[in-house]
């Protein structure tokens, strides 16, 4: 069975359609990059896995069938994207209840993409949405990554993904002051971000010194990376060479070591406009 990637991104554009996501109304497919993106940042190498992430919501959202995805993609492929189906005959509070209980036991490969999937849906909820219906999805989120942690292959889930999970959860609840800073400081023309360390930079407020220095925990990093914070975007003028003292965080009592300062390339970030 000759297939990649590609294959299975167009039988999933081609089933959803027109589809829309319910969050911000972009693309369908959308969702399904970032939840590719999200399985390939947990680590996961195995194509059929990476198969079914994509295919994850074609039983559930198109006219795609199951014999459709066994023929084309094989068995294991369809029953891991049956695992992740929930019963459309249902209502919605059964389907939202089965599907908590069935994350208690789902196996590891079904486990990584529902995370990936909930990573990818909690980072777009618009702020449009009225407060109390943010607060029921909140506590749905919240009760399905309870039964993640309730399930036995919990382990073998990425635990860099587990911390975006809870990254994203506790920015809906208790708001996140880090995002926030981020955001007044591109604002203010002050952020950049550099894309081989993967960090975000502070441009010093004498721009001759052009002098700079590391910000941000790797978890907002790498969301950031993943293209999940919302409201901030890579600037598309070219980068600028700047100064930086490198800080890294160590494993021992001291929070930090500071190394000497080198030279790298660094793009601007701005706030996005709509």
């Amino acid at each position: 069975m000759n297939l990649n990637i590609t294959t299975a991104f167009d039988t999933a554009a081609k089933s959803h359609g027109q589809q829309t996501r319910k969050y911000d109304g972009s693309s369908y497919t959308v969702h399904l990059n970032e939840v590719f993106n999200l399985l390939a940042y947990a680590g996961v190498e195995d194509e059929q896995v990476l198969f079914a992430g994509i295919l994850y919501d074609t039983l559930e959202d198109s006219s795609l069938t199951a014999k459709d995805i066994e023929t084309q993609f094989g068995n294991n492929v369809l029953s891991i994207v049956l695992s992740l189906t929930d019963d459309k005959s249902l209502s919605l509070a059964s389907r939202k209840a089965l599907a908590i209980e069935k994350a208690k036991t789902l196996p590891a490969a079904a486990l990584t993409i529902k995370l990936a999937a909930l990573i990818s849906n909690m980072s777009a909820i618009p702020g449009s949405w009225h407060t109390n219906k943010i607060a029921v999805y909140i506590d749905h989120c919240r009760a399905v990554l309870n039964a993640v942690q309730q399930n036995p292959r919990a382990n073998s889930v990425s635990q860099n993904l587990v911390a975006l999970a809870d990254f994203f959860y506790k920015g809906q609840t208790s708001g996140c002051q880090e995002y926030s800073n981020l955001c007044e400081l591109a604002e203010q023309g002050l952020l950049y971000w550099n894309e081989d360390g993967l960090h975000f930079v502070i441009a010093n407020h004498l721009e001759s010194s052009n002098e700079a220095s590391k910000l941000a925990s790797r978890t907002i990093a790498e969301a950031f990376h993943l293209e999940l914070l919302r409201g901030l975007t890579v600037s598309n003028v070219l980068p600028k060479m700047m100064s930086l003292t490198w800080e890294q965080f160590s494993g021992s009592d001291e929070p930090l070591i500071y190394g000497t300062a080198s030279r790298v390339q660094c793009q601007r970030v701005l706030l996005k406009t709509s």
